[in-house]
């Protein structure tokens, strides 16, 4: 980073990311985010937060669990530095809650627990619940941190996207596939809902649906319903509220009908 009134090298640091695509830093130079590409899940961004003030940024990073699904053309903070602006390739725009990341420390933990709960290892598993619900604050914590609700998937820009599926471009019909993709278990309603124009559109859109299924069966899933059955054995106003966020999310996903689901069955146990 460098100051541009003075033109000195202020600050410098290595992401983790082989590929970085897009940055942004905050009004009040503390934190910056960075844009990668996760080539391990169907090239899909990522978006890491760095806090400057710490001696090591990379050594205090923060993933954050944002789904955008199509590739990010640009990002900026709000002014108050509570709110990440992106926009898309396909004419989306999104604004990101991320007052949970800047304005407390994350427990040295979370990641540690994030990933004990999606693992396949039952006893790990079972060690990482107990200690959880035991502890029912860092519970909330780590998941409000790392779970975010499902992201609307703007109906217009899917479309589009889908009806790409069929153009006479290969590299066009492998790019709309890849962001399709990318959008996972998310995009399965939209997927089976889709009419495809062309025989080499209903073809990738089946393979696109086959992959979204396994990814709704896959550890990601897992881990999430493993965090909403988490909130609900918790119950409490700081469980309440998380859920509530989750629930919030978009319409058909299957994570926004399980955060529901335990919001309907606390409010029936008043």
């Amino acid at each position: 980073m460098y100051d541009l009134a003075t033109q000195w090298l202020c600050r410098s640091f290595a992401p983790d990311r082989d590929e970085r695509k897009r940055a942004a830093v905050s009004a009040d130079d503390r934190r910056v985010v960075v844009v990668g590409l996760d080539t391990d899940r169907h090239r899909r961004h990522t978006f890491t937060l760095y806090p400057l003030d710490h001696p090591n940024p990379a050594e205090a990073a923060v993933a954050l669990p944002i789904r955008a699904g199509t590739f990010t053309t640009g990002i900026a903070f709000t002014p108050d530095g509570k709110r990440l602006l992106t926009s898309h390739n396909v004419g989306v725009a999104h604004a990101w809650d991320i007052s949970r990341f800047t304005s407390t420390a994350l427990n040295p933990r979370a990641g540690e627990l994030w990933a004990a709960l999606g693992s396949d290892d039952g006893e790990v598993v079972g060690k990482c619940m107990t200690e959880l619900a035991q502890s029912p604050r860092t519970a909330v914590e780590v998941i409000a941190v790392k779970l975010l609700p499902a992201p609307v998937i703007d109906a217009k820009a899917f479309a589009a996207l889908v009806t790409r599926l069929g153009d006479s471009d290969f590299r066009t019909r492998e790019a709309a596939t890849a962001e399709l993709a990318g959008l996972g278990a998310d995009a399965l309603p939209l997927l089976k809902a889709a009419v495809p124009a062309t025989a080499e559109a209903e073809a990738r859109v089946e393979k696109l649906v086959a992959a979204a299924v396994a990814a709704a069966r896959g550890p990601e899933w897992v881990r999430q319903a493993r965090a909403v059955e988490l909130l609900e054995t918790i119950g409490g106003p700081d469980a309440v509220k998380v859920l509530t966020h989750l629930a919030a999310g978009a319409p058909g996903s299957r994570l926004t009908a399980e955060a529901t689901s335990a919001l309907k069955r606390l409010r029936s146990r008043r």
